[in-house]
């Protein structure tokens, strides 16, 4: 990768070491780092762009190129795995949130980072994580004082044109500025270096037919100190300062058009790394994080949601104001190096504690109309109690793992983690505590004739404890009655038009501990990974990596209706339906509808317990290459794989078709028919491809293909005559049927002019070069045969920029 290094503006040379390019060989096969002249070189405008558009197993939840979703919270799966279990480091400690947003608890602004390491699989004995982690590497102080300042537009002919009579788009950029400062150098010659920095974004985004943009601002403060007090030592410290305003999630459905969500964080990390001959001898961390978020909405209007778009109504009870901290103490020794019997051993062992606290008042209180395809179903009423919630959970770990070269051509790794979870909510009846063995061992052979070496490993994980599942039994936390709702239009929302009770939701206790209670057994959701492939070098520029992965997840959480099972209350019939392909009489099936029994209506009561019949698998191939020259590197992947598991909840977005959230799968049997299919992160096969070509004259250009198969989704059948409300089954299975795929190709053209010492580059960016206009959603429940477009992948947009060092 050094030529490649050689293309950027001279800089001088960094106290810490310099990354590893994408695709090199690694002890951790399935894992990607991007340097940071990728990072400035390619068309990238957030984090969360590295995984969506490099990072060939990992799936986002929304469009980011361009700017799109800015300090807007991104969920991330990696590998077919969950987002919720995603995990976020800064040099190795953890910034995740501890609620299970699968997000992190500061928006991560691009600038800071000096590499970004991506791992999919196989995780090291000292991170517990079950498909994706992303570790940000802070850039390190220079030598000499460095000083840049970048800025970007995208306005008027920039940014997108207004559709015509076609499909809205999911999101279409409007505006767009992003302003960076930053300064690296030394303070107190070798031994005290910094880099400071302070960054401002904003931007304005349409969602699907919106005819007033919704504005998102992100303004972030960044310091990096690093410390060599002798030799051995490195003590550096991470300070991070963010205040994001971006649209309130559901402000469509309060139709409050300018409501909005801000977030005010905080991160301190200080790690203390003693080295000996570039070789770390033992290591120490401590951090703490902390996160205010405060929805700016008026509860007091209701809301009108609809069921098959919008997603379940339950997830209005996790509205509220919310302050999220976070802290972590560890250390970890080695690699210890010895030589013993059996060949030449690398000993490392570690331990560390990390806590999670939230609190959370002014729950969302008020009503909400549930619509299925338009038709008015139920009237839900939330009530928040007058005490605020507050949840916390503890972490304990301690890890030891050996690396054994038994010979010149063979590596063996073994390691095991001990891991204890609590967590419990004040005033709880019932806690959780989880306490988990997890072994893990690996395998490298080098043929050296053929320029290859075979691997394979297993990994044992464990689901991460998140304080959002200890709300169930938490007395704080809101409930809600639910009612008929005899109105004709759903318009207006009215309290006149409440039909019988039809059945009463957590997941707070509503003054009752029986109400809603965790079972006492409970345990942590469990994944045994096996890994297997290879990689060669047929040439020393060329790199080719096979993976095969396969999962299986255990233990996966269920919340019971125990108060009215299916057996006694519900009555069932079943109707005739062609499946997933009409002109194939294969796949023609009953399906079966529940229709909830007038005497069971409100004796609901809940258990948070484990599913015992349901796990979900994983298995997936993934080809990645890389290949270099002077003035050109190419890499990249595909994958092609499967996810199958049951569903939480009816529906295809990411809070609903994910096998590790709570959700309704265990509670309504009409969210249980053909419930396990395609999950949420599958999408079949991926492709993600990104170029780096220098050109004469100081121009850099750089390019991201990316392909990806269509989001999975089931048809659904509408029944509006049901006891409990209108309601919707699935004719079959998610995945049995695609949204079209997503295709963008994003490109950056740099060109450098050198001012003396200084450097000035003009910067000119487009995202979704060609336009493409993919459909990406499809009305659910279009019927038979039918396939009608409701959105599509965000248009072109372009955006210029400058940028100074000296």
């Amino acid at each position: 990768m050094a030529a490649w290094l050689a293309v950027g503006p001279p800089t001088s040379k960094a106290l810490a070491q310099a990354p590893r390019a994408p695709g090199g060989s690694a002890d951790t096969p399935l894992v990607s780092t991007y340097n940071e002249d990728m990072l400035r070189d390619l068309p990238i405008s957030s984090l969360y762009g590295i995984a969506e558009t490099l990072e060939p197993s990992a799936i986002s939840d929304r469009f980011t190129g361009g700017g799109l979703s800015t300090g807007q919270p991104t969920r991330l799966g990696g590998f077919f795995g969950s987002w919720t279990q995603t995990l976020f480091q800064i040099d190795g400690v953890s910034i995740t949130d501890p609620s299970g947003s699968g997000t992190p608890l500061l928006f991560p602004e691009l600038a800071w980072w000096q590499r970004v390491r991506a791992t999919t699989g196989m995780m090291p004995a000292d991170a517990n994580a079950t498909g994706l982690a992303i570790d940000l590497q802070p850039r390190a102080p220079t030598e000499r004082w460095v000083r840049m300042i970048d800025g970007s537009t995208s306005h008027f002919a920039l940014a997108p044109t207004k559709p015509g009579a076609g499909l809205p788009a999911l999101a279409r950029l409007d505006g767009w500025d992003r302003a960076t400062a930053m300064a690296s150098g030394p303070l107190i010659g070798r031994r005290l270096g910094a880099v400071l920095g302070a960054s401002w974004t904003h931007a304005a985004e349409f969602r699907r037919a919106e005819l007033n943009p919704g504005d998102g601002h992100a303004g972030s403060v960044f310091s990096h100190f690093v410390l060599t007090p002798n030799g051995g030592d490195q003590i550096r410290t991470v300070g991070l300062l963010q205040r994001a305003k971006y649209p309130f999630d559901q402000r469509t459905l309060f139709s409050q058009p300018d409501a909005a969500t801000t977030d005010t964080s905080g991160h301190l990390q200080a790690v203390w790394e003693h080295r000996h001959a570039d070789r770390a001898l033992w290591r120490a961390y401590a951090s703490y994080s902390r996160r205010q978020r405060t929805p700016d909405y008026d509860a007091r209007s209701g809301a009108v949601l609809e069921r098959l778009v919008d997603g379940p109504v339950g997830q209005l009870a996790f509205v509220s104001r919310e302050t999220l901290a976070s802290w972590s103490l560890g250390a970890s020794s080695g690699p210890l190096e010895r030589t013993l019997a059996g060949g030449s051993h690398a000993i490392t062992a570690g331990a560390n504690a990390t806590g999670g606290h939230s609190a959370r008042s002014s729950f969302f209180s008020g009503t909400v109309g549930e619509l299925v395809h338009g038709t008015p179903a139920r009237l839900w009423l939330f009530q928040s109690p007058a005490a605020r919630s507050a949840r916390d959970d503890l972490v304990l770990a301690a890890w030891i793992a050996d690396r054994v070269d038994i010979s010149p051509h063979l590596r063996v790794e073994a390691g095991v983690r001990a891991e204890s979870a609590t967590g419990s909510a004040d005033g709880a009846v019932q806690g959780v505590a989880w306490r988990s063995w997890l072994p893990r061992a690996s395998a490298r052979w080098r043929f050296n004739r053929l320029q290859m070496v075979a691997f394979g490993g297993y990994a044992r994980a464990t689901d991460r404890l998140a304080l959002d599942y200890l709300a169930f039994g938490d007395p704080g936390a809101p409930t809600a009655d639910v009612y008929r709702w005899n109105s004709a239009s759903g318009a207006p929302l009215s309290l006149a038009a409440r039909g019988p009770l039809v059945a009463r939701v957590g997941p707070g206790t509503g003054g009752s501990p029986t109400f809603s209670t965790v079972d006492t057994n409970l345990a942590a959701p469990t994944s045994d990974e096996f890994v297997v492939g290879f990689e060669t070098h047929p040439r020393s520029n060329i790199l080719v990596r096979v993976t095969g992965v396969a999962r299986r997840v255990h233990n996966l959480l269920a919340l019971t209706d125990v108060g009215a099972p299916t057996a006694t209350a519900y009555s069932r019939f079943a109707v005739p339906d062609p499946g997933s392909d009409v002109l194939n009489p294969a796949d023609d099936r009953l399906v079966p509808v529940y229709d909830r029994l007038s005497d069971s209506f409100g004796r609901d009561r809940y258990v948070l317990t484990n599913q015992t019949s349901e796990h979900a698998t994983y298995e997936a191939l993934e080809i990645s290459l890389r290949f270099q020259t002077a003035r050109f590197v190419l890499f990249g992947g595909g994958t092609a794989g499967i996810a199958e598991g049951p569903a939480s909840s009816r529906g295809f977005g990411p809070i609903e078709n994910d096998q590790t959230l709570v959700g309704e799968l265990w509670s309504d049997p009409n969210a249980a028919t053909l419930a396990r299919g395609r999950l949420f992160t599958d999408r079949a096969f991926t492709g993600k491809l990104a170029a780096l070509v220098r050109l004469p004259s100081d121009v850099r250009l750089g390019l991201i293909a990316r392909y990806q198969d269509g989001q999975p989704f089931a048809r659904m059948l509408v029944f509006p005559a049901l006891n409990q409300g209108a309601d919707a089954v699935r004719a079959f299975a998610n995945g049995d049927s695609r949204f079209l795929f997503v295709g963008t190709l994003d490109a950056r053209v740099q060109k450098r002019f050198a001012l003396g010492a200084r450097t000035f580059e003009a910067v000119f960016d487009a995202y979704n070069l060609l336009n493409l206009s993919n459909g990406v959603e499809e009305d659910v429940a279009a019927g038979p045969n039918v396939r009608t477009g409701t959105a599509v992948q965000p248009p072109r947009s372009l955006h210029i920029g400058v940028r100074l060092s000296f």
